[in-house]
């Protein structure tokens, strides 16, 4: 797709500290998947809470993240709305995990749709929720753009909650 074409689609759309985004990162020997809550937005050496969707891919961008901790909520082969999860916890020990300077070209927005949490912290509380067939596709897309680049992807460790896993496997972009 031209970039002029994603700039206007993403014309208008921000990227804001406490949003979910997507990236890879290595866990084992392999690349997955990882949805990550933002931190922290720098735009040069400026600290800022946000940073508009057409910027974020701009060579001055770096960010920091988390990743959070999902479960898979609908096993139907095609379910009719989202099939994961945010717990609202967080992976343990991926704080420092290397997702300190995210270069901005390693992120992909996601509009998450907001749900009643059914497990986790806090049910019945609001929580991000995720398409897999969104999830797939992204992760196709990363890592696309980034397989020359997947041995800087930063490292997380795995845990009984990551790798995401579905009955189809793991969120494997490839």
């Amino acid at each position: 797709m031209p970039s002029d074409v994603n700039a206007t689609i993403e014309k208008g759309r921000i990227l804001s500290v406490e949003d979910p985004a997507l990236t890879l990162v290595r866990c084992g020997n392999m690349v997955f998947l990882a949805v990550i809550k933002i931190l922290d937005i720098h735009i040069g050496s400026a600290n800022e809470q946000t940073v508009s969707a057409n910027l974020v891919h701009e060579p001055n961008v770096q960010l920091r993240g988390q990743v959070m901790q999902l479960v898979m909520t609908d096993t139907s082969h095609q379910p009719d709305a989202p099939d994961w999860e945010w717990t609202g916890l967080m992976e343990p020990g991926a704080a420092m995990s290397g997702l300190q300077d995210i270069e901005g070209n390693r992120i992909d927005l996601i509009d998450a749709e907001l749900c009643s949490r059914t497990r986790g912290r806090d049910i019945g509380q609001s929580t991000y929720a995720f398409h897999s067939g969104e999830l797939r596709a992204s992760a196709t897309i990363l890592y696309e753009q980034l397989i020359h680049d997947l041995h800087q992807l930063p490292t997380v460790h795995s845990t009984d909650s990551f790798p995401y896993r579905s009955e189809k496997g793991w969120f494997v972009p490839h």
